[in-house]
């Protein structure tokens, strides 16, 4: 388990949790936090690669929990999902 919060995600940790989950940065994005309000406005002009790069200093934007195994990943809400995963 990694805590996000605490302990910073590399570039390639989030570029392969979003590989495995078949989504995009936008997509596990927690779009109500103050911090996504104030650093993602224009995420329409910014590459994935750079949206990640904001998701790394910004983490807290980062949906949660994401549970993640060498082959898949899965959005644990409803908690249910991680069951499907297990």
């Amino acid at each position: 388990m990694i805590l996000y919060l605490e302990e910073a995600l590399s570039h390639h940790e989030i570029a392969d949790a979003l590989r495995k989950l078949g989504m995009k940065p936008q997509d596990v994005m927690r779009k109500a936090e103050p911090e996504f309000k104030e650093h993602f406005s224009s995420l329409s002009e910014r590459s994935d690669a750079e949206i990640i790069d904001l998701m790394r200093q910004y983490p807290k934007v980062i949906e949660r929990p994401i549970i993640v195994t060498e082959t898949e990943a899965v959005i644990g809400r409803p908690p249910e999902r991680v069951r499907d995963i297990l």
